[in-house]
């Protein structure tokens, strides 16, 4: 009913958006007979084998154990045991609290991030025929870019010397002592007993150290295709020359540059162009070198 509608529509001039319809866009019917018969050569049998490559030379890692102390009291005397009659200077004295140790600073490696090629299939060489005359084309082959890491300096140390700590603390010493009188009668000097005062110490018990541990070497899995059998020429179904219009060579052209092959658009059938095309079928698995069903009705849809 619908097409009734639409098609009495057009006849009375009216245009489809007044219906809300887009008009539907047949596929171009292509026809092809693909009655001519060619040699061509059928592509090689690849097998995919996977390859470890060295992404990170092996190296050493350092952690540094710091030094440890121990904690120790000491008496220190202050002041001498003396009488009232004695003659007392003051001093000032330091004493260790903290011994003299070393502090050890622990720089990582330094790698170095190189770029590489790794070759992941091997080029190719298939021959096309161009006007009865047989051409060779090279395939490139192809490879992946990996990031490397090359070790440039090993992992170092460096140390410092951390001094010893010191409390300054009074001291009484005796300068001159009273002279005992024998005098009968005389008073006996008071007596003071001797004075200590207890500090803390901080001694080292076990210096710092360097603990070395070892860092594998890291690698990264690529596969590769590696060829195993060399393909067979093979009689096919091709495109005859009179089938190759302006407009199918257009169409094939454009179709290889939205795949991502690089070429300009030219009338015929350029070897720049059975050069990218060779590309595309050993990419694809087709057959090289000649315009068959597959390899036409996957760049015409």
């Amino acid at each position: 009913m619908t097409k009734h509608i639409l098609l009495i529509a057009t006849l009375l001039g009216f245009s489809w958006a007044m219906f809300g319809q887009k008009p539907i866009k047949a596929p171009v019917a292509l026809n092809l007979a693909y009655n001519c018969k060619q040699n061509v050569e059928m592509l090689g049998e690849f097998k995919q084998v996977t390859e470890h490559i060295l992404v990170k030379e092996a190296s050493k890692a350092l952690q540094m154990l710091p030094a440890t102390f121990e904690t120790v009291t000491e008496q220190i005397l202050v002041s001498p045991e003396h009488t009232d009659k004695d003659e007392m200077q003051s001093i000032t004295e330091q004493v260790l609290v903290k011994s003299a140790s070393k502090q050890l600073t622990v720089f990582p490696p330094i790698f170095q991030s190189v770029n590489e090629q790794v070759l992941v299939r091997e080029g190719y060489t298939a021959t096309i025929h161009m006007g009865g005359v047989s051409q060779n084309v090279q395939i490139p082959p192809q490879f992946k870019t990996i990031s490397r890491q090359i070790l440039q300096k090993p992992a170092t140390v460096k140390e410092i010397d951390i001094p010893a700590e010191y409390q300054t603390f009074m001291r009484k010493l005796i300068k001159t002592h009273a002279p005992q009188s024998a005098k009968a009668g005389t008073v006996s000097p008071r007596t003071y007993p001797a004075e200590y005062k207890t500090i803390t110490k901080q001694m080292v018990k076990t210096p710092p150290s360097i603990k070395e541990m070892d860092l594998p070497a890291e690698y990264a899995t690529i596969k590769k295709d590696v060829m195993v059998k060399k393909g067979q020429m093979s009689e096919v179904s091709v495109l005859c020359e009179n089938e190759l219009n302006a407009k199918l060579i257009q169409k094939l052209y454009s179709s290889l540059q939205t795949k991502g092959y690089s070429l300009p658009t030219e009338t015929t059938l350029s070897l720049n162009f059975w050069k990218n095309l060779v590309a595309y079928q050993f990419a694809t698995g087709l057959p090289l070198g000649a315009l068959d069903a597959k390899t036409v009705e996957s760049l015409v849809k």
